[in-house]
């Protein structure tokens, strides 16, 4: 990974931790309240992930795989957008770059962070499950 990607991820994560640190946000809810949520949304999130039934889209967002998730989970996912989305603006206004750059790099991260076996969405629009890391040889 270049120092550049590099760099760019110590940003966002410094500029996620200064998010649920401060007071308020432009938006209706405060950082704190918008971390609370995700926070207890995220075990939630989790096994909707694990089921195969939602991943990770190439903007940034959560996105419902399967075509029968019932109202609440389409609900919960929504709400876990609406509340990245929120991140994501402020980001950008905070660093004062782009909110494509902010989610491209939260994008990276993600792709990093996921599991094997969990649904990622390629540059393209192209669904795959995160391939298991290659066996290091002793």
């Amino acid at each position: 990974m270049s120092v550049t990607i590099r760099s760019a991820l110590r940003l966002v994560m410094a500029m996620l931790f200064c998010i649920v640190s401060s007071a308020t946000l432009d938006a209706a809810d405060s950082p704190n309240e918008i971390k609370k949520r995700m926070k207890a949304n995220l075990p939630k999130i989790e096994v909707l992930k694990k089921q195969g039934r939602v991943g990770e889209n190439n903007k940034g967002y959560i996105e419902g795989i399967d075509k029968k998730l019932s109202k609440k989970e389409i609900e919960l996912l929504e709400l876990e957008n609406k509340d990245r989305k929120l991140i994501y603006e402020y980001l950008a206004r905070k660093t004062k770059t782009t909110v494509l750059k902010v989610t491209q790099t939260r994008v990276a991260q993600i792709r990093k962070r996921s599991a094997p076996g969990l649904w990622l969405q390629d540059g393209k629009g192209k669904w795959f499950k995160k391939p298991k890391p290659p066996l290091k040889k002793p």
